[in-house]
């Protein structure tokens, strides 16, 4: 919890170990049955005392995959199985959506269904990425999918230590010596470390005779290169079906990292029936891969060299709020279930629900909402998910409107308006119709104390005929949002 006087941060999620904290534990824990993030489950307690979780599902956890499947998205995990299936000359795949959309939760529970028929690894790199070279993680994952075979894990290591030292000069000695420790040798420097530090020692006619004997050294690197690769194939091969590893949140990664990881994939695991499914937010892999090579770089294009296919994670969005398979209502509804809250007739469920839908909400940015509604006690529902959502999609507007600024509620009016316009229903046409009201009465300087809002718009918006001139219900909407001033993320 951190703040400002004034403001309180809450921050829900999973929490980063401290670097420092991760170096000592990272390779062996490559070598577990799988990885997830490690974060711990961050607890806040709202006024009336009572803690708010929000559970995270490590995907070696995981015992029933896609158990709570509110989003149905289990049918779209057969469906990609079946398509892996296919993949017997291997393919690196994209798995797209933007920040907040699900994909861990799916990829994770993905997996763990997998595990069932396939080989399967899965890789949290931003977890990792302070790692020189993402060539680690990816021979060490390999390793560990081969461990059920001690020969040929034994193979494949022996021959990622000769590609290490291969790559060794674009490394540095720590991440070589870490490549050793992933895949089981504790030193791989040796006499090619002596050489190294005698160079550097020696300087530029070392240096030039260095390069001399890299040249004539090229083809049996090289070779190196095609037995790492032969290896990997023969294990790769034998399995009846695609080897399959998940790299989760390559676009959170530093882009050198990430850049660097589609690079090393391309050139050293790209082999028949070894598939990568890469959980990414394409955009920002976009603007890594710019930020390595240059704003004027085809970023596009380059990314498409390494991939075979895109998909892109549906997102279904309806204004049908009435039906019973609303899929964003029942996941609303699951939300506010995990915070114990008993939605009697659904009410706060849809009032939230519109504004989902209104304001295009992610699933992280719902979940978000939803905390907001229990840092105060749950009531005037009408108004609480209206100003709940509108803090977490529009923070700077929500603070302007708190302080009277008359500028930011007409700007809100005109969002609201853009809502009304594609509302579906006469309930939810009330319901935002009154949200207009009560802001276009915001954005007066002055009531004269004669304005009067109508009693059907304050029973939405209070759950109650509410009578009283409108400065109240002003007073009243401010009070409101001062309890609700919290950065929660």
């Amino acid at each position: 919890m951190t703040g400002s006087p004034g403001r309180v941060r809450y921050f829900l999620g999973p929490i980063s170990l401290p670097i420092s904290a991760i170096i000592g534990m990272a390779f062996q824990a490559q070598n577990r049955y799988a990885r997830g993030i490690h974060g711990t489950q961050a607890t806040i307690h709202a006024m009336s005392g009572t803690p708010l979780t929000l559970p995270s599902d490590r995907w070696d956890a995981i015992t029933t995959p896609f158990e709570g499947d509110v989003l149905d998205r289990r049918l779209l995990a057969e469906q990609l199985t079946g398509y892996l299936d296919r993949l017997r000359h291997g393919a690196v795949i994209a798995l797209d959506a933007p920040w907040g959309e699900g994909k861990t939760w799916f990829a994770r529970h993905w997996a763990t269904l997998l595990k069932d028929s396939h080989r399967v690894g899965y890789i949290d790199v931003f977890e990792s990425d302070y790692v020189e070279d993402p060539f680690l993680l990816l021979a060490a994952e390999v390793r560990r999918l081969s461990a059920s075979d001690e020969k040929v894990a034994e193979r494949l290591g022996n021959h990622a230590i000769k590609l290490g030292k291969v790559m060794a000069p674009m490394l540095g000695k720590v991440t070589v010596n870490l490549i050793g420790k992933a895949i089981g040798t504790d030193d791989l420097i040796g006499e090619w470390a002596e050489q190294v530090e005698k160079a550097a020692e020696k300087g530029a006619d070392a240096a030039q005779s260095w390069i001399k004997r890299r040249i004539e050294q090229h083809d049996k690197d090289r070779d190196t290169v095609r037995a790492f690769r032969g290896e990997l194939e023969a294990f790769a091969k034998a399995e009846d079906k695609p080897v399959v590893i998940i790299i989760d949140e390559l676009d959170r990664c530093r882009p050198a990292f990430a850049v660097r990881l589609l690079e090393r994939i391309k050139h050293y695991f790209d082999v028949p029936n070894l598939v990568f499914v890469l959980v990414m937010n394409r955009r920002q892999l976009v603007s890594a891969i710019k930020g390595v090579y240059g704003a004027d770089t085809d970023a596009e294009t380059y990314l498409g060299k390494f991939l075979h296919l895109t998909l892109t994670l549906p997102r279904a969005r309806s204004w049908d709020l009435d039906q019973g398979g609303h899929v964003m209502r029942g996941f609303v509804s699951h939300v506010l279930r995990r915070y114990a809250y008993d939605d009697k007739n659904g009410t706060l469920g849809y009032f939230l629900t519109v504004w989902v839908e209104g304001f295009d909400l992610s699933l992280r940015e719902i979940e978000r909402a939803c905390a907001m509604c229990f840092l105060v006690t749950p009531q005037w529902l009408g108004l609480l998910g209206f100003l709940a959502a509108f803090r977490v999609r529009h923070p700077d507007l929500f603070d302007a409107i708190r302080r009277d600024d008359a500028t930011a509620a007409e700007q809100a009016m005109r969002l609201v308006n853009d809502v009304l316009a594609r509302v579906g229903d006469a309930a939810s046409t009330s319901y935002v119709k009154a949200v207009y009201l009560l802001l276009s009465l915001a954005q007066q300087r002055a009531l004269s104390g004669a304005e009067n809002i109508s009693a059907d718009a304050t029973r939405v918006l209070y759950g109650s005929a509410q009578s009283g001139p409108a400065r109240g219900h002003v007073k009243a909407m401010r009070a409101l949002m001062q309890k609700l001033d919290f950065d929660v993320r």
